[in-house]
């Protein structure tokens, strides 16, 4: 199980939404950045999860969860 925290220009798009696969996190946030016409600068792998980044105020962070 996958959770999703998705921040947009600063605003929270999704706060622990949840997946039950990684592929269907990815497809989510591919969804987001085609709304709005983000893509991603940097990949971040720490212990928080990982992370993409489009730019300081819009980024994704997934994490795995034990459920």
């Amino acid at each position: 199980m996958y959770e999703l925290e998705a921040k947009v220009n600063g605003n929270v798009i999704a706060h622990g939404k949840r997946f039950s696969s990684l592929k269907a996190a990815y497809r989510y946030i591919s969804s987001l950045l085609n709304i709005y016409s983000f893509q991603i600068q940097e990949e971040y792998d720490g212990i928080n999860g990982h992370e993409l980044v489009c730019d300081y105020y819009t980024r994704f962070c997934i994490t795995q969860i034990n459920a």
